[in-house]
């Protein structure tokens, strides 16, 4: 009973706070002309899919998403803007979780809770992911990457590493390599953020065409 309760608010909270993101949407430009960098706030999506067993929610200062269950408190004071993502429910807080927390892993990206971002990308070519999160454990802190429903393994299983804060992190969890997506024309493209683990948080992202660039020099 509790747990359809859970869900019941859940459902009820998407339907009130999602609109927030949806209105007004416009491609996201470049921070400077022909600079081939994007720097964009998370709640900023044009639309979310695959969202009926999990979904990003908005976590505002003088909001706090009742939604659960979830496992850990409110971060959004160091949030950019007061405001930031979280993937709920949050069913799996350890390890010895898994077994009952039906749906709180999805290795394919793109297949649970995806955000949809248009940008419009003025070169062509590889550019690099970097995403704003805050990980509380290591059973919340892995994404997945895409664009224009193209999931590459180069943009699998995003992994924050630093805990109980807000930080910067663009590389993969197995492998360690830099977390990239491939462009293949100028213009407008569906850049996507999706689920690995339930309970993550998303904050900003910033995209280059530089590899050498870091975000936390620049913003």
């Amino acid at each position: 009973m509790k747990l359809k309760f859970s869900l019941l608010l859940f459902f009820t909270y998407c339907s009130s706070n999602i609109a927030l993101a949806q209105s007004k949407h416009k491609a996201i430009q470049e921070t400077k002309s022909n600079s081939g960098q994007y720097i964009f706030e998370a709640e900023n999506f044009h639309f979310q899919t695959n969202d009926s067993t999990r979904k990003w929610l908005p976590v505002f200062k003088d909001k706090i998403t009742t939604i659960g269950p979830d496992s850990d408190t409110s971060h959004v004071a160091q949030a950019s803007g007061g405001v930031y993502l979280e993937v709920l429910p949050d069913t799996r807080h350890k390890d010895e979780h898994q077994a009952f927390a039906k749906g709180c892993i999805a290795d394919k990206g793109g297949a649970v809770a995806v955000l949809h971002y248009s940008i419009n990308f003025s070169k062509k070519g590889k550019y690099f992911v970097w995403a704003k999160c805050y990980p509380t454990d290591g059973d919340d802190n892995t994404f997945h990457v895409g664009i224009d429903n193209i999931w590459a393994s180069t943009g699998k299983k995003l992994q924050a590493i630093e805990m109980n804060k807000w930080a910067w992190t663009n590389k993969q969890r197995d492998t360690k390599a830099i977390i990239f997506i491939n462009v293949d024309s100028v213009g407008i493209h569906d850049f996507q953020f999706s689920m690995r683990e339930d309970g993550g948080e998303i904050d900003r992202f910033f995209i280059t065409n530089d590899s050498t660039q870091h975000p936390a020099s620049l913003i």
